[in-house]
């Protein structure tokens, strides 16, 4: 294009060789050779394959498992796994970045372009495209060539030469096509595998630190749980999380110009301020939904300026400027408020401690203006957190009207890297390295397809069935590795109590007869918050303090009922807060039986502990008899049992026999709680 030569592709299959007409390669420097893999490489000097690892890679669309691009780098073999991505046109062109750390000479790369395919008419088709690869530095991208793909089914060969640190792809859709009488989607393109080769250029750069030091507790158990709820909800139930997350509509108190006055007494006669004002934990507002939710639903609020731009997002940075100014600990002049005549200014009240900006960006569903890709949400977040460092102005962004007020990135639908990864990608590029939240969360459904999903045939699990625990620390991790000072909150998690749901708690082999979904909710939540306090998660909101009219997903995920009355699990969820009040987990304790798990928690300076044991299966599992040895025996402890209809729960004194205990286990969890001598502690503190 513009200038730069056409060239031929020569293409061998069969031992034949046939000149055919090529699209235009965006290099003068490169000729390409695209052979079929049954053939292998041309007989030349073979290069090093320069291995790609997850860690290297950049998911600049947020979603798909693009490393499938990199996990059959061997072209004797026909490689079968893809990086999909939706057809919501959102999504498209998908991009990625490796990033090597270090420059690479490369000489060959090879590209599996696989045969057309319709997927027995599910939500992805494969077609015909291209891929588009790029280099220089990052966000100056310069393109190096266009490949196409024509579903051949074989390898093609790109013999080259030139040295970089980064490569992009950007995989680019040519068809599109309709699906459940909706479209057009876009046809993904069938590339099953890409193998780069040449050699390192520049030594590995220094090694950084072998591992995060070690990261303490920050909030007790009782602190750590919380839920999602209306400002509407019952205060009685409300009280015994240590912290709301308030759905809260930008509606409800939103402007739609930069001169508008702020009126904080809305006409709905829904009051969040008493919430606010008198719940006695830590309030999260979640505000999300568009201000002109009646015609925008939940569109991006960008206006129809460039979403990938942080001053397209002026109108909400305001909100949350006036909106920290009002609730969050610092007191500012009232010339800095925009405030309604009518009503009485307020500032530095206190009462709101962390802002969330938007529910679930990454959505994979519903409208392409619905849906934020990872650079976009970036541009957003920086605009709410400080008004992009302070480039919009002094009355923009949250954090320049309280600097103490904790910022949250909108809580992501799948429990992926792929969003934090590539916003912290922009910020070492727009804001100096500075990440533009306080706090990453994500929701996560246990359920035997994976998260959320609107398929049929699948129902939930439990946490241990869904490795959660193993999930959430792989994001702790990278907490820890790249992000020290941010906390990881799960902002949703939950079974439904009504069966025909992707997250009805129906999977256990002794349902329906042996258990119902009300007992399963109750013990599932309370081992996910288990899970979670172990995998080092800051915080955790079970979705939601009250079901909603009407059925299917999340409508029966409620603690509380339609008739305002308590599950068994807001009881034993109550008794989890109650029991390990003042604790922080400590330690994963071997059990030698595998059907056994025990977690041990304690208050700051040792004196008061407890044991938490239960069978993480969901068969009906029991140990009968189970021995538990007891550090520092002081002869007696006692034991707390879940059961409904008491928030405390059911309390037993434990005599101990040479610091041993004789505990019955089963799948409902039981707490095990010891004073130390000196300590005689309250029995179950309540709340």
């Amino acid at each position: 294009m513009n200038g730069l030569p056409r060239m031929s592709i020569i293409k061998s299959r069969y031992g034949m060789h046939a000149r055919i007409p090529a699209r235009t390669i965006y290099s003068s420097a490169v000729m390409i050779l695209l052979m079929a893999g049954c053939f292998g490489i041309p007989n030349q000097q073979r290069t090093e394959m320069i291995p790609v690892n997850a860690e290297n890679i950049i998911n600049e669309t947020g979603c798909g498992n693009c490393i499938s691009w990199f996990d059959e780098q061997d072209t004797v073999l026909t490689p079968h796994t893809r990086w999909e991505t939706p057809g919501n046109e959102a999504f498209w062109p998908a991009g990625l970045v490796i990033d090597w750390g270090k420059k690479i000479r490369i000489n060959r790369i090879a590209i599996y372009d696989d045969g057309a395919s319709d997927d027995n008419g599910t939500s992805y088709e494969h077609r015909k495209g291209a891929l588009e690869l790029q280099t220089g530095e990052p966000f100056k991208w310069k393109v190096k060539m266009e490949i196409p793909m024509q579903n051949e089914g074989c390898w093609k060969y790109i013999e080259t030469d030139f040295v970089t640190r980064y490569i992009r792809l950007l995989k680019k859709s040519s068809e599109t096509y309709n699906w459940q009488d909706q479209g057009p989607f876009m046809c993904d393109v069938n590339i099953n595998e890409v193998i780069f080769y040449g050699t390192p250029v520049q030594d590995d750069p220094e090694p950084c630190q072998a591992s995060a030091p070690e990261r303490q507790p920050k909030y007790t158990m009782d602190e750590m749980i919380g839920v999602n709820t209306f400002c509407y909800d019952s205060p009685e139930y409300q009280k015994i999380f240590g912290i709301l997350r308030e759905y809260h509509p930008w509606r409800w108190f939103g402007v739609h110009s930069l001169t508008d006055s702020f009126r904080w007494i809305p006409p709905q006669n829904i009051h969040p301020e008493k919430l606010y004002r008198t719940f006695p934990g830590k309030v999260c507002v979640d505000l999300h939904r568009h201000v002109d939710e009646v015609n925008k639903g939940e569109a991006r609020p960008d206006f129809g300026a460039d979403p990938e731009d942080p001053f397209s997002y002026q109108l909400i940075s305001d909100y949350f400027y006036q909106f920290a100014a009002r609730y969050g600990r610092n007191s500012l002049p009232v010339s800095c408020l925009r405030v309604a005549g009518n009503e009485k200014p307020l500032t530095g009240a206190g009462w709101v401690n962390s802002m969330e900006a938007w529910n679930e960006p990454d959505r994979w569903w519903g409208k392409a203006q619905d849906h934020f890709t990872p650079y976009q949400l970036a541009a957003m977040a920086s605009a709410v957190y400080d008004g992009h460092m302070g480039k919009m102005g002094t009355t923009f962004g949250a954090k320049q009207a309280d600097s103490t007020m904790q910022i949250v990135l909108g809580g992501l639908a799948s429990l992926s890297l792929d969003y934090p990864k590539t916003i912290k990608f922009w910020a070492d590029k727009y804001r100096n390295g500075s990440f533009p939240a306080d706090v990453i969360s994500f929701h996560h459904y246990c359920n035997s397809g994976g998260g959320q999903t609107s398929q049929t045939g699948v129902t939930g699990v439990s946490p241990e069935a869904d490795n959660l625990k193993a999930r959430l620390q792989e994001i702790v991790r990278w907490r820890d590795q790249v992000l020290p000072g941010n906390e990881v909150w799960l902002t949703e998690f939950g079974w439904d109590t009504e069966d025909g749901s992707p997250y009805s708690a129906i999977g256990h082999t002794l349902y329906p007869e042996g258990i119902n979904t009300m007992e399963l909710q109750a013990i599932w939540l309370v081992r996910a918050y288990l899970a979670g306090a172990a995998a080092g998660i800051d915080r955790m909101f079970m979705f939601m303090l009250k079901d909603e009219n009407g059925t299917g997903s999340f409508k029966s995920c409620g603690m509380i009922d339609l008739q305002d009355q308590p599950k068994t699990s807001w009881y034993y969820v109550a008794t989890l807060a109650r029991t390990l009040k003042g604790m922080y987990f400590m330690e994963e304790i071997y059990s030698g039986d595998s059907e056994v798990r025990i977690y041990r928690f304690a208050n700051p300076d040792n004196s008061r502990s407890a044991y938490v044991l239960w069978c993480p299966t969901s068969d009906g599992t029991r140990v009968n008899g189970y021995k538990l040895s007891i550090e520092r025996s002081p002869g007696q402890a006692q034991l707390v049992e879940l059961t409904g209809g008491r928030p405390e729960g059911q309390m037993t004194r434990l005599n101990l026999t040479h610091g041993t205990a004789m505990i019955e286990v089963s799948e409902r969890p039981v707490f095990i709680i010891v004073n130390q001598p000196g300590n005689r502690g309250s029995e179950n503190p309540g709340i």
